[in-house]
């Protein structure tokens, strides 16, 4: 019977890898990898003889069709890789995954290196939640949208490439207040670097140093909530009401325009417009 494995490999030090890992990667028929050059290295450094087919987001469903029909078609068994870490975290996979669980496909987890949990570790910051974004969207409309999701939520963590990593906290700082950073750049590599402290500060290190264009990014921001205090969402709500009153503006357009605005912080209007949502709704179904 056929059998898909998700294993994980590491996210820059060739030895954080499981031997599960290796047992696997030694005994399947063949690996699917997301790029064949990046995985033969941890082949060839762990002296293992595999068949290595390309599986990138390019290919995935055309590779997943192909695969799909020969699990069901021969018994073999199937490792899928991505370049660093787990496959379908911020890489190709879940297309694959899915289609072996609707073909009743056993599909198996063999768990590694995470750059999310190996960053937060090491970022210094206290938390009991938190809140992966993966790779913030280029499109300001979506990437706008996903930071209104994050307004409540105190950490956060994402990927980011080297050329987008300075823009990236420039428009973090923006949309949030006295934010915090903790930058991570190659984590567990050789020349692992990190940043950390407010925009301003994390900015200018990274400016410093004139390899920062280089390598791959997990960023950790932890907003301040200290801020949004009782007193500021009560004015918060004020001159929301006020602007749907005497603007002839709905609640979103009152929002909105207040952000513009920059009367108070995203955080504070946004709970205020949250609360007076449900104060609304409360009230129509009374009245009702």
């Amino acid at each position: 019977m056929s059998e898909l494995f998700i294993v994980s490999t590491p996210i820059g030090n060739l030895k954080d890898i499981s031997g599960r890992a290796i047992t696997v990667l030694r005994s399947v028929t063949l690996v699917l990898a997301e790029d064949t050059r990046v995985t033969i290295k941890l082949l060839n450094y762990y002296d293992i003889k595999v068949k290595l087919v390309s599986y990138h987001k390019f290919s995935e469903r055309m590779r997943t069709r192909q695969f799909i029909y020969k699990m069901l078609n021969e018994d073999i068994s199937v490792a899928l890789v991505t370049d660093a870490g787990t496959p379908c975290i911020s890489d190709p996979g879940a297309v694959l995954v899915n289609e072996c669980l609707n073909n009743n496909i056993d599909v198996h987890s063999i768990p590694g290196a995470s750059a999310v949990t190996a960053v937060l570790a090491i970022s210094g910051f206290s938390f009991d939640s938190f809140l992966f974004l993966g790779f913030l969207p280029i499109d300001n409309k979506k990437k706008e949208l996903l930071i209104q999701d994050a307004q409540k939520v105190e950490l956060l963590v994402i990927y980011e490439s080297p050329k987008r990593i300075a823009a990236t906290v420039k428009y973090l700082d923006s949309v949030f207040d006295n934010t915090e950073f903790f930058i991570c750049r190659d984590v567990t590599k050789k020349f692992e670097t990190r940043y950390r402290g407010f925009a301003s500060e994390a900015l200018s290190q990274l400016a410093d140093d004139k390899n920062h264009e280089r390598g791959e990014y997990t960023v950790v921001i932890r907003k301040d909530k200290s801020i949004d205090n009782n007193e500021n969402s009560i004015s918060a709500e004020a001159l929301i009401l006020n602007e749907m009153i005497k603007g002839s503006k709905t609640l979103r357009e009152a929002y909105n325009y207040l952000l513009i605005e920059k009367t108070l912080s995203r955080n504070i209007l946004y709970d205020a417009m949250l609360n007076l949502k449900q104060y609304l709704r409360e009230e129509y179904e009374h009245e009702v």
